[in-house]
């Protein structure tokens, strides 16, 4: 595939990616509007399973993305490629053979992307590290099944989720996180945090500040969280996963939540290319 056509596709591609990738643009975007926001990883949802009950039309191609709408690449008809999970049906409409020429490009941790190949006489699943070239048998219905599952998954971003936050006290009062809105709570609330400014806590009331969060690892560390009432530093710890806090607030003084290493890493996205298909019926092609 050309460089100019790849390139491309990666600005249309990042509309799905961003669904699976802890995106800093749409995320800053959130901030500014409400200040704070349900902030949740979607599953990674499965892969569309090939439709084989439908009559067979010979040529007929089914290229489908596994985040519809978005496209999982580019298909010409022999060649094409995968930037994000999806699936191939090609309908050949009798027994065969399919010649496939296969190139990799590893992902930024070194992951080769995974093809599918499936028939009704076999079933393949290859780590494509280097160009190599597959013979896939093809049966009676003459339907092929090319998938990519595996796009990469890494962190892109150090930034904390607060997935929940609650205060406890002997009253029932609202209290208000800012960033760039006040939104005031008295249940709990959810909402980031991924620099110096952060959230500022203005707590209706002493009591016990409980907290779950959580944060991806980025260059080999997670988010430096600290939490800060007047002069007081109430917590300073890195966070890995998920750690559910519990701190003693004594006074209403506002408390300062931020992070103070934030980090962004470029990532070599994992692609599958299909440089090549070439189907041979069973008059010319051995099927043993």
């Amino acid at each position: 595939m050309a460089d100019a056509t790849h390139s491309g596709y990666h600005l249309e591609r990042n509309g799905a990616a961003m669904m699976r990738h802890w995106p800093l643009f749409g995320f800053l975007m959130s901030l500014g509007l409400v200040g704070l926001g349900l902030f949740s990883l979607p599953q990674q949802p499965p892969l569309v399973a090939a439709q084989i009950a439908v009559p067979c039309q010979a040529g007929e191609v089914r290229f489908t993305s596994a985040f519809p709408p978005a496209l999982p690449g580019e298909w010409t008809g022999e060649r094409g490629f995968f930037a994000i999970p999806g699936v191939l049906e090609l309908s050949y409409c009798q027994p065969g053979r399919l010649i496939l020429k296969a190139r990799g490009e590893l992902s930024s941790n070194g992951g080769a992307p995974l093809l599918i190949a499936q028939t009704t006489q076999t079933r393949r699943e290859v780590l494509v590290h280097t160009s190599q070239t597959l013979s896939i048998p093809v049966g009676q219905d003459g339907r092929v099944t090319l998938a990519f599952p595996n796009d990469e998954t890494d962190a892109l971003y150090r930034i904390l989720t607060i997935e929940r936050l609650i205060l406890a006290g002997e009253q029932r009062c609202a209290s208000a996180l800012i960033r760039d809105k006040r939104v005031e709570f008295s249940g709990s609330i959810t909402g980031a945090v991924h620099d110096l400014r952060g959230q500022r806590l203005e707590p209706c009331m002493p009591g016990v500040l409980y907290l779950t969060v959580s944060g991806p690892v980025v260059n080999g560390a997670g988010p430096q969280f600290r939490i800060t009432q007047g002069k007081r530093t109430l917590l300073d710890r890195q966070v890995r996963g998920r750690v559910s806090l519990r701190l003693p607030l004594e006074s209403t003084a506002a408390v300062h939540l931020a992070v103070t290493n934030f980090a962004g890493r470029v990532v070599k996205y994992r692609n599958l290319f299909i440089e090549r298909v070439q189907f041979l019926p069973a008059s010319n092609a051995s099927l043993k």
